[in-house]
């Protein structure tokens, strides 16, 4: 029998859950940068939606966790801490221009203008939005599908 109820969340004591949301923190702010900083015109169109549906699966997964034992949200310091906040907070121009580096290395090509500081005012900015809709629990799969989608190269 399939289950049908779409407010079914996992539960995690907080060390957990910052352990769970740390384990994607990686990929999912090179998919990020990757979608902001990559040529996705270049690139064959399942390549730009892969890494959207991946993008997506991890975001929902991170909406999803609830805190135990009161079952609520974390506060939006903690999904923007562990997110954003702890790789590139003091550094993000020097860490995303290292992850930049490392995405030409494996054969993407860049778009001309991906400016390190801009990539990390454009992360922060996602960030923030997904944490604050995070924290109140109004960070649905539809909120997840747009703003995924409103990231450029999306048709």
């Amino acid at each position: 029998m399939l289950v049908q109820d779409t407010e079914l969340h996992m539960a995690y004591r907080k060390r957990k859950a910052e352990a769970v949301i740390t384990g994607l923190e990686r990929p999912i702010n090179d998919h990020l940068i990757k979608l902001l900083a990559v040529r996705l015109e270049a690139l064959p169109p399942q390549t730009d939606q892969h890494w959207r549906r991946e993008l997506r699966s991890w975001l929902f997964e991170i909406a999803d966790i609830r805190l135990k034992p009161q079952f609520r949200t974390a506060s939006r310091n903690f999904y923007y801490r562990i997110l954003f906040d702890e790789p590139f907070g003091g550094v993000e121009v020097a860490n995303i221009g290292g992850r930049l580096y490392l995405i030409a290395e494996d054969g993407y090509p860049l778009r001309p203008d991906a400016d390190p500081a801009v990539l990390a005012e454009r992360l922060r900015d996602f960030h923030e939005n997904f944490a604050t809709a995070c924290a109140k629990a109004e960070m649905s799969r539809d909120r997840i599908n747009a703003l995924v989608a409103a990231l450029p190269g999306e048709p």
